[in-house]
């Protein structure tokens, strides 16, 4: 069922979507950086969780892009 969700996605939407997690994978990236050297412990890693929905929507655009038998 999601993936029929992200078929319906049209490449704007994909480029939209791209552009959010990218800024949120940055910001939690920063945050675990930050975190690390203030408090010399690792906190919950948040990033990683954006890594799968990411590798999704790279996935779908690269379906859109290719040519069509």
């Amino acid at each position: 069922m999601v993936s029929s969700k992200i078929n319906a996605l049209t490449k704007d939407e994909l480029d939209y979507l791209e552009t959010v997690l990218n800024r949120e994978f940055k910001k939690q990236v920063e945050y675990a950086t930050v975190f690390k050297n203030k408090n010399h412990y690792n906190s919950d890693d948040n990033s990683k969780k954006l890594v799968k929905p990411l590798d999704a929507v790279h996935s779908q655009q690269k379906l859109l892009n290719m040519p069509k038998w």
